[in-house]
């Protein structure tokens, strides 16, 4: 299963050709315009095509932001070694695991969509983690951890206590109203469809997770036949969990204005 592609320019899927050449010591210089690696903070190494890093990338040492998207990127181990930075961009490779990562102790901000990641845990140990992008929903870019038996993203709020967005979304704090409502009328919309308690069985709703190798996207498509056998459904429940899902909806709305009010 592919979670993502890699495009030149032009639109057509890139060829995985190794260009390690892109972060060797005198490359960086020449696109950063320094004269010294430890003068490097902000570096670019996006859509190079780079499948290996190179240990000269270790010597920027004052690195504060780095983006390595839309690469070939397998190991990075030696990103463990930078441990200024803030920023991190690896979406779009084809990551494994972000284990390295540990000793990254400034890191604030990581995006990590489009990869092959199973597991986030080993982050718990980033207290400075506040943005965390696993998932880019426009960019159709996933990764295996958010698969819907995997209870992403709920499981990923909880096992990353410190941070406070997750996928553009505001799970903590100020602004994370919209998050909780979204999740709240998820649950009540399950729960109507699935016709309230375990006695109140046969509403049946069928679900098929498709993949689009296309785009690398994760989509999923309720073929929604149901089986209603109207002797075993309480419709006074099934009443009660619509009100109270239109009613979350409609906060979920008022909070939506509000938040674009206050940006305008």
């Amino acid at each position: 299963m592919s979670y993502n592609h890699q495009h030149d320019d032009d639109g057509s899927e890139a060829e995985p050709n190794n260009n390690d050449a892109a972060i060797t010591r005198p490359s960086i210089l020449h696109k950063c315009a320094d004269f010294d690696m430890e003068s490097v903070r902000f570096l670019n190494l996006s859509n190079c095509r780079i499948r290996t890093l190179h240990e000269d990338v270790t010597l920027c040492v004052n690195l504060v932001e780095l983006n390595l998207s839309n690469n070939a990127l397998e190991n990075i181990d030696l990103l463990g070694k930078l441990e200024q930075v803030e920023m991190l961009d690896i979406s779009s490779n084809k990551i494994t695991t972000i284990d390295p990562l540990v000793t990254m102790s400034r890191l604030s901000n990581l995006k990590l969509a489009g990869n092959l990641i199973q597991s986030v845990e080993c982050l718990k140990c980033l207290q400075n983690l506040k943005k965390v992008r696993i998932s880019d929903q426009l960019l159709h870019l996933s990764n295996p951890i958010c698969r819907p038996d995997t209870g992403y993203p709920q499981s990923v709020v909880a096992q990353l206590n410190q941070i406070i967005e997750l996928d553009g979304l505001r799970v903590r704090g100020v602004g994370s109203t919209f998050y909780h409502l979204v999740n709240q009328i998820e649950k009540e919309s399950v729960d109507v469809e699935q016709g309230g308690d375990d006695t109140a069985t046969p509403i049946q709703t069928r679900y098929h997770h498709h993949h689009n190798n296309t785009n690398g996207g994760d989509w999923f498509r309720l073929d929604g036949q149901l089986d209603v056998t109207s002797s075993a459904v309480s419709l006074e429940g099934l009443r009660g969990r619509l009100s109270a899902a239109k009613r979350n909806f409609e906060a979920l709305l008022k909070e939506s204005h509000r938040i674009c009010e206050k940006k305008n």
